[in-house]
C-alpha cells in the first residue's frame, strides 16, 4: 500500500488502525455498524487453574507491551492489543453469536 502497488479500500474494524490512519473504515464508507475485525487470542485448556492463567496473562501483556514485538505486529498489519481473560472470553462469546447468526440466517456451510 505504502509503495503504491495496492490501494487500500477500507478497513473492516469499527476504527482505523494506526499503520494506515488515511484508510475510511467499512461503516465511514456508507455501512454503519459494519464491524469485522479479526483477532487472535491465547487459550489454555478448560480447567486450567487461575495461577496459571494469571501467569499466562501477565506474559502475555508484558510481551504485547514490549516495543519491539510491536512493530513486528505492525510491520506484519497487525495491531496488538490486551484484553483480561474476563473480557476476551467475553468478545468470544459474542463473536460466536453475532457470527453463528450471521452463518445460520444465509444458510452458510462448510464444504
Amino acid at each position: 500500500i505504502k509503495a503504491g502497488k495496492l490501494r487500500a479500500i477500507a478497513v473492516g474494524s469499527s476504527k482505523r488502525v494506526s499503520f494506515a490512519p488515511e484508510v475510511k473504515t467499512v461503516a465511514e464508507q456508507g455501512f454503519p455498524g459494519f464491524d469485522a475485525a479479526s483477532w487472535g487470542g491465547l487459550l489454555a485448556p478448560a480447567g486450567t487453574s487461575k495461577e496459571i492463567v494469571a501467569k499466562l496473562s501477565a506474559a502475555l501483556k508484558g510481551a504485547l507491551a514490549d516495543p519491539t514485538v510491536e512493530q513486528k505486529m505492525l510491520g506484519a498489519g497487525t495491531v496488538a492489543s490486551y484484553l483480561p481473560s474476563d473480557q476476551f472470553a467475553t468478545r468470544m462469546r459474542n463473536d460466536y453469536a453475532k457470527w453463528g447468526k450471521v452463518i445460520q440466517d444465509n444458510g452458510i456451510k462448510s464444504d
